[in-house]
């Protein structure tokens, strides 16, 4: 007569060509000797089966979580923003609009405002978005988008990244210095993106009538047609050196 019924899980079974055979016997010889039990043992599996795929679903995104640090790091995330990210208060304007724009069909946000408002640590959230998603997700300053190299591999490598990655962080546009060269590649960043609908975010200490002067018809004509800019206001949210972190 069977004892307690302790077949393989079906996970072990599936991996296990000799778990398979013995959850099968198992199950064979409990039918066979308890058929009224039986009769609820496929319920009781399915009951089983629907813990152990929740457990499993639950780790999985647990070493997920995990490892956004780490991708944001491999993205481009400066480590001060990644870190100031982790513990953010996600009512703050910043973090508010990134949420208003992640949530929204829009491809191009846009944050505005004065110096420590928190839009570098706000586009951190994005990027922790576009990872979460799955998508491949990268984070460039300006000034370093204006330097890059016309020809060579490793530029090439880094435009395929900037046009086709799900989602673009560009952090203080305004702040690099404007050549032919930029422009060109600029308005040819924007309109790929737009084009292929992948999400872009912005941040910039300029204003709305310094960005359209900068950066032409345009850039404004596509912020208009599929984008929207959130102003982040002018509290600094750094803490100075020896105040108190609020």
């Amino acid at each position: 007569m069977p004892g307690d019924f302790e077949a393989p899980s079906v996970y072990e079974a599936a991996r296990n060509p000799a778990a398979m055979a013995e959850r099968r016997r198992i199950i064979a010889e409990w039918e066979a000797a308890y058929p009224d039990v039986a009769r609820d043992l496929p319920e009781a599996w399915r009951l089983d089966e629907q813990w152990e795929a929740e457990q499993a679903r639950k780790r999985a995104a647990a070493r997920a979580e995990a490892s956004i640090p780490r991708m944001l790091a491999q993205a481009g995330a400066p480590a001060r923003a990644a870190d100031a990210w982790r513990t953010a208060d996600r009512s703050k304007p910043g973090m508010v609009a990134v949420a208003e724009f992640l949530a929204s069909s829009l491809t191009f946000g846009l944050l505005l405002g004065d110096v420590g408002t928190g839009k570098t640590v706000a586009s951190v959230e994005a990027l922790a978005w576009g990872i979460r998603r799955g998508s491949r997700a990268c984070w460039r300053r300006a000034v370093h988008l204006a330097r890059l190299p016309s020809f060579g591999d490793e530029a090439d490598l880094e435009r395929d990244r900037l046009f086709y990655d799900g989602l673009l962080v560009v952090d203080d546009l305004g702040a690099e210095s404007l050549t032919d060269y930029w422009l060109g590649m600029f308005g040819e960043l924007i309109d790929e993106r737009h084009e292929g609908r992948r999400k872009t975010l912005i941040t910039s200490n300029a204003t709305r009538a310094t960005l359209a002067t900068r950066y032409g018809k345009r850039f404004v004509d596509r912020m208009r047609q599929d984008g929207r800019a959130w102003d982040c206001g002018t509290e600094s949210l750094r803490v100075k050196p020896g105040s108190e972190h609020t």
